[in-house]
C-alpha cells in the first residue's frame, strides 16, 4: 500500500496566558496527533517539552516560547521532538494538545506516559489546551508543496507546526524526482542520482518550481505583505536574493513569525470576518455586484479576484490573528491533597527534570482525545472581532524582534540569523527520520515508548495500584489465591492478575470456589473476605470524571458519538458525558493488544442500552450478564442464535453494530458506551453469512475478531474476547430520529414551512436568511393542513380505486363469458366444416398419388423385361464380336464383320431398344463408313502419343469431340470471342441428343477444326491471351443460367503429370491458383483464359478471372478493380469476391476508405474475416494513423487455403 512520509516539527508557542507563567514554575508538553479512526498506534506523536522558565517576551505584553531553541538544549533523552508520520490515506488531521505536568515524577519509577487521565494520581498530567482538527492532504504535502507550515489555535496560544516531506525517504524523493523530470525536463534524468545524495528534496524541487514558473514566490510575498506588512513590500526583490534556493523556508519563517498565509485560511470564514469588519451586508448592491462579478472564483481554493476587488473598494484585509485563533486562558489545577510518602527527585539545577518526560504512542490519547477530536470534522469557528491591545500583538517581521521598540526595516534582511529558524550552510541531509532535526543538529533519538511498554504485568506481589502495595504484600489470603490461579492457569498461559477484573462478582465467587482451597461459611468466611476485597481494588482501579461543555473535549466526543451511531448531529440530543478509565482492565486491554493479537489495531465501537447495564459493562467487562444489544433485544435474533451456549459460558463472540439505531423511529432517551476495541487481524464473512464465526481453536489462531452483515441490522463486528474491550466514554443522550435537518443550516431543525416557496426553513432562514419577510407557517400547522389536504387526497383514492375495481370485475365477467361467446361458436363451425373439406381433398390426392405409382411400376417392370431381354441379345453379339477380335487370321476377322452387317444385328438391336425402350437415352455414334480425320494427339500420357502422321479410326460409343490443344485454344478464343457476342439460342437438354444426326454433328466438328488449322501460322503466334476491359453496361449485363464445364489442359511440362479433363468454372479458378503457387504462371494463365472464353463477360464466373488475370498476371491493378465492380454488379451477394476487392483497394491501390466499405459489405453478408479486417482498419483511420502504401504483391500460396490466402 503507498505511503506518504511527513516529517512533523513543532516550532513555538505564541500568546502564552500570563497566568500560566506566574505563581512558581511550571511544566509542559506540546503534542501533535496525527488523527486516525481505524488504529490509535500507527504513528508517533511529535511533542515539544518546555517550562515556564522557556517563556519570553520579546514584544511587549506577548509572552512565547521558542520550542526549537528548548529542544537543542535538552540532550535528546525525552524521546519527544520532530516524528515522522507514514500516512497511509492522502486526507489525515491533526490535533494539537497542550499538557501540563502536575506532578515530578521519577524516571526510574514512573515515566511519564500520556496515555494517562488528569485526575493526578495517575499520569500526572492534565490537559490544558486543545485545537479544533486540523485537516491536511498529506499526499499533496509529500508529492507538491514540500513544506507546509500552519498556526493552530489552543487555550494555551498558537501553535506553529511544520509538516515537511520526510528527509530520509531516499527512494520516495528519487522517484518523484524523475516523474517531474519526465515531464519538464528529460535530459535531466541522468543527475538524478547524484542530486538526490547531494541535495535535500526540499531545496531541489524550490530551485524547479523557481525555474519552470510553478510557484511565483514575488507574489505569496506580496500577498503576505499585503496583510502583515505593507511596509516592506519595497523589500521583496532583496529578500528574494538572499534566500535564493531556499524560498519555501522564508515563507516557513514568515509565517511562524507572523500569522498564516491568507491562502491557506478557510475562504468562507475569510470572507464572513472581512464583511464583519468593515460592517458590510452581503445583500447590499455594491457588495452583490462584486459577488456576482467573481462567482466563478468564490467557488475556488483561492479567491484572489473577489479580495483584491473588495480590498479595492473598501480597504486591506484584517489581520488574520483576530478571528481565527480562540482567546488564550489558563486555569491553574486545584491544589492536590498532601501525599502519603515523599517522591524523590533527580538532582537538577532548576529543580525540573525535564528527562522525565518519555513522549510516545499513546493508545488512551489519542483513543479518547486525539480520535474523539477527529471526529469534530468541522472547524469551530468564532465571530469576527476587532483587534485587541493585549492578547494580539502585531509581531514585526524579524523572526525574534528587538524588544521595546519597532523593527527596523533592516531586520527583514536577518532572517536567516534568527536563533529560532538558524539556516545550516551544509544541506546533507539527514540519515532517517528520527534523526532529522529543523536546525540540523544531530542528537540522538530515544526510542518511543510503545503500549507494549506501557503493560502493567502483575505478579504475585503487585496489586491494583502502587499506593495498595503494602496493603496487597499484607494480604496473605489475596496473595494465596493469586498464587494458587498462576499454578493452575486453567485459563489462560500465561495468567495475570488483571483477568480477575473482566468478572463480574458471581463469576468471581465462581472462580474463587472452583479452587476448592479457601473456606466458606454462612455468616462470612475466605471466599467472602476475597469477593470484598476484589470490590474493593474494583472500585479503586474503576474511575469516573464527568466532563462539561466547557471541557476541551466535550465537542469532540460530541461528534465521535455521532459518527459512530450513524445518526446525524441533529438526530442526536447529548445530555451528559463521562470519561471512563480501569486500570485494570486498561492493562488487559494493553496486554491483548501486544502479546495476543495477531495485528495490532483497534477501533472505536458503541454500545446502545440503559444506565445501569453498560455502567455495569464499564465496571467488569462485557460478560453475559450485560445485553450487547442495548434497547432492541430482539434485533440481533437472526445472528445470536448462533452463538447463544458460547456466550452463557462467559466466552464470545461479543457484538457491536456498526448501525445500532438502524430501527429507531421514535423519540426516547438511552445510554452509549463507547469503547476501544481491539479488532487486530478480522475476518470477512462472505455475504451469504449472516451469523459470526463459530470460536473454534483453529479460528482464534490465525483471526481476532470477525465482521459479518446481520439482515435485520445490517453491518455487525464481533469480538471474542473480554479483554478486547476497553471502555472510555459514557453518555447519555435522546435521540430523536423524528427531526428534520433544515437544508440551509443542516445542524438545526426545520421550524417552519414556506407557503411562497413551498420549501421547509429553520428559524435563522426565516430571521435572516432566504426566507426573511416571506410569509411562513409553523410545521406544526403546516402538518395539520397537510392532514387535510391528504385527507382529500385519500378521498379521491379510494374513490378512484373503487372504481378501478368495479371495472376489474367487469373485465373479469367479461373474460369469463369468452368461451360461450358466439363468434366463437361461429369459428368453431367454419373450423370443423374447413377440416373435413381437407381431409376429403387430402384423400383425393393420396388415392391419384396411388393410381399414378402403380401405373409407374407396371411400366417400369415391363421395361425391365424388354431391357433384360435387349441385354441378353447385347451380350451374344458381343461374344461373337469377342470371339472375332480374337481371331488371328485376317479373313475370319473380315468375315465376322461382313456376317455382322448382313445379319443387320446392330440395327436390329438399336430398332429394338428404340421401339420397346423409347424412354431410354440412347449415345449418338459416329458412322463407321464416315471419312476418317487425323486428330492431334493427347498430351496427358506417353502410352497415348501417336505419330504424326497416323491416322485414327473413329469407332462406336465415342460420344464425346476431341479436346483442343493450347495452341488450338488460343486461335479457337477468337471465333468463340466473336460468337459471343451473337444472339445465343437457348440450350437444349442433354436428354435431346436423339433429335440431332451424328454425321451433322461429327461434320460441324470437322467444319469448325478445319477452318482453323488453316488460319497462318503468325495468327496462331500473337503472344500471349489479352483480355478487354469490360463494359460496365448494365443494358448488356445477362447473367447465365447454369454453370458450363471448363475444358482444362495440362501437360507433364507445366502441372507435373495432371491429366486434361472437364473442371467447373469454380474449380478451374482454384486449379489456376494452385498451379500459380507452384510457380507455373503459364498454366494458371491458361485456366482462367478456359474459363474466360466458357463464361465470357456478362457472367460471375468469366468476370473473376479477369479480375485474376489482370491483378495476379498482367499487375493491372487498376483493370482488375473495375472487373471486380463488374462481378459484384452481377452478383452483390458474393461476400468473397467483395473481400477480395477490399484487399486489393487497400493494399494495392490505397483507397482504405473503400476498402472499408466493402469490408464492411462482405462483414454484413456473414463473412467473419471480413469483420475482424474492418474493425482493424477502423481502428487504423480513427488514429489517422499514415498507411503504408504495399508496393509487391504477396503470393495467396503463402497463406494456404485454396483460393484465399492473403487473397480469399
Amino acid at each position: 500500500m503507498q505511503s506518504w512520509p511527513i516529517l512533523v516539527t513543532i516550532h513555538n508557542l505564541v500568546n502564552v496566558p500570563l497566568s500560566a507563567c506566574e505563581n512558581g514554575p511550571r511544566s509542559f508538553v506540546v503534542e501533535a496527533h496525527l488523527v486516525l479512526r481505524v488504529s490509535a498506534y500507527s504513528a508517533p506523536v511529535a511533542t515539544a517539552a518546555f517550562t515556564t522558565d522557556d517563556v519570553v517576551s520579546t514584544t511587549p505584553n506577548l509572552f512565547e516560547v521558542r520550542l526549537d531553541d528548548v529542544a537543542r538544549r535538552i540532550d535528546g533523552r525525552d524521546g519527544g521532538g520532530p516524528k515522522v508520520w507514514r500516512c497511509a490515506a492522502p486526507e489525515i488531521e491533526v490535533v494539537v494538545m497542550v499538557r501540563e505536568v502536575t506532578h515530578r515524577i521519577r524516571r526510574s519509577s514512573s515515566p511519564y506516559r500520556t496515555d494517562r487521565r488528569a485526575d493526578g494520581d495517575l499520569d500526572g498530567t492534565r490537559v490544558v489546551g486543545t485545537s479544533a482538527p486540523l485537516p491536511l492532504n498529506a499526499k499533496d504535502i509529500v508529492e507538491v508543496h514540500k513544506l507546509t507550515t500552519r498556526i493552530v489555535g489552543t487555550e494555551m496560544g498558537q501553535v506553529g507546526l511544520s509538516f515537511t516531506v520526510d528527509p530520509g525517504d531516499k527512494g520516495g524523493y528519487r522517484q518523484r524526482l524523475e516523474n517531474f523530470l519526465r515531464t519538464y525536463n528529460p535530459q535531466g534524468l541522468r543527475l538524478v542520482p547524484s542530486v538526490v545524495e547531494v541535495v535535500s528534496e526540499l531545496d531541489t524541487f524550490t530551485k524547479l518550481y523557481r525555474r519552470y514558473s510553478i510557484q511565483n514566490y514575488e507574489e505569496r510575498l506580496a500577498s503576505f505583505f499585503d496583510v502583515y506588512g505593507p511596509q516592506y513590500k519595497s523589500e521583496i526583490p532583496s529578500l528574494l536574493r538572499q534566500w535564493e534556493g531556499r524560498e519555501e523556508e522564508l515563507m516557513r519563517n514568515l509565517v511562524l513569525d507572523n500569522g498564516p498565509e491568507v491562502t491557506t485560511i478557510d475562504q468562507h470564514q475569510r470572507l464572513t470576518a472581512y464583511m464583519a469588519a468593515y460592517q458590510l451586508d452581503q445583500n447590499s448592491t455594491s457588495v452583490q455586484e462584486i459577488l456576482t462579478a467573481h462567482a466563478r472564483d468564490e467557488k475556488t481554493s483561492t479567491p484572489a479576484g473577489l479580495f483584491y476587488a473588495l480590498v479595492g473598494r473598501y480597504g486591506p484585509e484584517p489581520d488574520p490573528r483576530t478571528y481565527l485563533f480562540p482567546t488564550p486562558r489558563y486555569t491553574p489545577a486545584p491544589p492536590s491533597p498532601p501525599q502519603t510518602r515523599g517522591i524523590p527527585m533527580e538532582d537538577g539545577g532548576d529543580g525540573h527534570s525535564h528527562s522525565s518526560l518519555h513522549h510516545g504512542s499513546s493508545s488512551l490519547v489519542r483513543g479518547s482525545a486525539g480520535a474523539s477530536a477527529a471526529a469534530s470534522a468541522a472547524l469551530q469557528r468564532c465571530p469576527p472581532t476587532p483587534a485587541a491591545k493585549h492578547l494580539y500583538v502585531s509581531v514585526p517581521m524579524s523572526p525574534t524582534p528587538i524588544p521595546v521598540r519597532e523593527a527596523p526595516l533592516e531586520t527583514a534582511r536577518s532572517l536567516d540569523r534568527s536563533p529560532s529558524f538558524a539556516v545550516e550552510v551544509d544541506d546533507a541531509p539527514c540519515g532517517g527520520g528520527q534523526k532529522a532535526t529543523v536546525t540540523g543538529s544531530h542528537h540522538e533519538a530515544k526510542p518511543v515508548i510503545t503500549p507494549k511498554d506501557q503493560v502493567m504485568v502483575l505478579g504475585a506481589t503487585t496489586g491494583a495500584s502502587r499506593r495498595d502495595v503494602a496493603e496487597l504484600r499484607d494480604s496473605s489470603l489475596w496473595r494465596k489465591m493469586c498464587q494458587m490461579m498462576q499454578t493452575r492457569q486453567e485459563h489462560f498461559k500465561p495468567w495475570r492478575e488483571h483477568l480477575l477484573f473482566f468478572l463480574d462478582r458471581d463469576e468471581f465467587a465462581a472462580a474463587v470456589r472452583a479452587l476448592h482451597v479457601f473456606s466458606e461459611a454462612p455468616d462470612g468466611g475466605e471466599v467472602q473476605v476475597l469477593v470484598e476485597e476484589w470490590s474493593r481494588r474494583v472500585d479503586h482501579a474503576f474511575r469516573t470524571e464527568a466532563l462539561t461543555s466547557s471541557d476541551a473535549y466535550y465537542e469532540a466526543v460530541v461528534q465521535e458519538a455521532v459518527r459512530l451511531t450513524g445518526l446525524q448531529s441533529l438526530h442526536l440530543q447529548v445530555m451528559s458525558v463521562s470519561s471512563l478509565f480501569h486500570k485494570e482492565q486498561y492493562a488487559g486491554f494493553a496486554a491483548y493488544v501486544e502479546g495476543q493479537a495477531k495485528r495490532t489495531k483497534t477501533e472505536r465501537l458503541v454500545l446502545v442500552g440503559d444506565s445501569k447495564s453498560l455502567m455495569d459493562v464499564a465496571r467488569f467487562g462485557l460478560h453475559p450478564a450485560a445485553d450487547p444489544r442495548g434497547l432492541y433485544r430482539d434485533a440481533l435474533a437472526s445472528s445470536a442464535t448462533a452463538h447463544d451456549t458460547s456466550t452463557a459460558k462467559g466466552d464470545g463472540p461479543f457484538i457491536f453494530l456498526r448501525e445500532p439505531f438502524r430501527h429507531c423511529t421514535e423519540k426516547h432517551s438511552c445510554s452509549l458506551l463507547v469503547c476501544d476495541v481491539a479488532v487486530g487481524e478480522m475476518y470477512s464473512c462472505p455475504t451469504a453469512v449472516h451469523a459470526p464465526r463459530k470460536l473454534t481453536a483453529d479460528f482464534l489462531a490465525k483471526y481476532d475478531s470477525c465482521a459479518y452483515v446481520d439482515e435485520a441490522n445490517g453491518p455487525v463486528i464481533a469480538v471474542y474476547s473480554r479483554q478486547q474491550i476497553l471502555p472510555r466514554l459514557f453518555l447519555q443522550c435522546v435521540v430523536d430520529p423524528q427531526l428534520q435537518p433544515c437544508p440551509a443550516h443542516p445542524g438545526r431543525p426545520v421550524e417552519y414551512y414556506v407557503m411562497e416557496s413551498h420549501a421547509f426553513a429553520c428559524n435563522r432562514c426565516v430571521v435572516m436568511g432566504a426566507y426573511k419577510g416571506k410569509e411562513v407557517t409553523p410545521i406544526e400547522e403546516a402538518a395539520v393542513m397537510a392532514r387535510a389536504g391528504l385527507a382529500e387526497v385519500e378521498r379521491t383514492v379510494k374513490a378512484l380505486k373503487e372504481s378501478m375495481l368495479a371495472y376489474a370485475n367487469q373485465l373479469q365477467n367479461e373474460e369469463s363469458s369468452m368461451p360461450t361467446a358466439p363468434r366463437r361458436v361461429e369459428a368453431e363451425r367454419e373450423i370443423n366444416r374447413l377440416q373435413k373439406e381437407t381431409e376429403e381433398h387430402v384423400r383425393r390426392i393420396r388415392r391419384r398419388l396411388q393410381l399414378e405409382e402403380e401405373a409407374q411400376l407396371s411400366r417400369i417392370n415391363a421395361e425391365r423385361t424388354e431391357v433384360q431381354a435387349t441385354l441378353e441379345a447385347v451380350e451374344r453379339l458381343d461374344g461373337r464380336l469377342s470371339s472375332g477380335m480374337q481371331q488371328r487370321a485376317p479373313v475370319a476377322v473380315v468375315n465376322t464383320l461382313q456376317h455382322i452387317q448382313q445379319e443387320r444385328q446392330v440395327e436390329q438391336l438399336m430398332a429394338r431398344a428404340h421401339d420397346r425402350v423409347p424412354l431410354a437415352p440412347l449415345e449418338l455414334v459416329l458412322p463407321l463408313d464416315g471419312p476418317p480425320e487425323t486428330v492431334p494427339p493427347r498430351s496427358s500420357s506417353s502410352s497415348k502419343v501417336h505419330s504424326k502422321g497416323s491416322r485414327v479410326v473413329m469407332g462406336l460409343n465415342e460420344s464425346c469431340l476431341p479436346e483442343a490443344s493450347a495452341d488450338d485454344r488460343r486461335e479457337f478464343h477468337t471465333s468463340r470471342t466473336a460468337v459471343s457476342h451473337a444472339p445465343r439460342t437457348p440450350p437444349t437438354s442433354h436428354t435431346t441428343h436423339a433429335s440431332l444426326s451424328p454425321s451433322s454433328l461429327y461434320a460441324q466438328y470437322l467444319a469448325v477444326a478445319g477452318s482453323d488449322r488453316k488460319r497462318p501460322a503468325d495468327d496462331s503466334a500473337r503472344g500471349s491471351f489479352r483480355i478487354d476491359q469490360p463494359t460496365l453496361d448494365h443494358s448488356t449485363v445477362v447473367l447465365a443460367s447454369r454453370s458450363c464445364p471448363v475444358s482444362v489442359t495440362a501437360n507433364e511440362d507445366n502441372d507435373g503429370g495432371g491429366g486434361m479433363g472437364y473442371l467447373s468454372a469454380k474449380e478451374a479458378l482454384t486449379h489456376g491458383w494452385a498451379l500459380l503457387r507452384r510457380g507455373d504462371v503459364a498454366a494458371a494463365h491458361r485456366a482462367w483464359a478456359a474459363v474466360c472464353r466458357a463464361h465470357g463477360t456478362n457472367d460471375v464466373m468469366g468476370t473473376k478471372a479477369h479480375a485474376y488475370i489482370a491483378e495476379a498476371i498482367e499487375k493491372d491493378y487498376a483493370a482488375a478493380a473495375q472487373w471486380y465492380a463488374r462481378s459484384l454488379q452481377l452478383d452483390p451477394q458474393d461476400r468473397m469476391t467483395a473481400y477480395n476487392y477490399a484487399v486489393l483497394l487497400e493494399a494495392l491501390l490505397d483507397k482504405p476508405q473503400e476498402a472499408l466499405r466493402l469490408y464492411n459489405r462482405a462483414a454484413a453478408l456473414g463473412d467473419a474475416a471480413a469483420s475482424a479486417r474492418a474493425r482493424e482498419l477502423r481502428s487504423k483511420l480513427a488514429a489517422s494513423c499514415q498507411w503504408s502504401q504495399q508496393t509487391t504483391f504477396e503470393s495467396p500460396g503463402t497463406l494456404g487455403g485454396g483460393e484465399r490466402g492473403w487473397r480469399r
